[in-house]
Parts: structure tokens; sequence; C-alpha cells
């Protein structure tokens, strides 16, 4: 056991985006898997992203996204 978590809880993150945005422009991204668990960036989490499943805003040239989805295959 470890930081809490059960002896025999599996847990498997899933990476469903990685993209980059190639300038600085307006971007728009909507998962199909609304459960995703949270959308983070390089640099830092966004929890509205992780709420909706949709985010919308600006990104500087270059920006990396990754997107995880967190199954608890207990």
């Amino acid at each position: 056991m470890e930081d809490g978590i059960p002896a025999n809880a599996r847990f498997e993150d899933v990476i469903i985006a990685i993209f980059s945005v190639e300038a600085t422009s307006l971007f728009s991204i909507l998962f199909e898997l609304s459960t995703a668990d949270y959308f983070v960036d390089i640099d830092s989490r966004d929890p509205s992203c992780r709420e909706a499943g949709v985010c919308t805003g600006s990104a500087p040239n270059n920006t990396i996204f990754v997107g995880y989805m967190r199954v608890n295959t207990t």
C-alpha cells in the first residue's frame, strides 16, 4: 500500500490526446470522453477543462497539451 491506496487497487492512465498549437491562436478542444479526470499542458493544470471536458482559450507557440483519463480497474 502506498499513499493510502489499497494494495489491490489498480489504476490505468490512458493518454487520450497529444498535440501542439502551431502558433499563438484561439484553440478549442472537445473530448469525446467527458469523464477525463484532468487536462494538463506542459506547465499547469486547468480544473475547468477537467470538469467540462472542453477547453477554449489561447496558447503560445508550440505549447504541448496532454489529456489523460485515469481508470480504476479494481
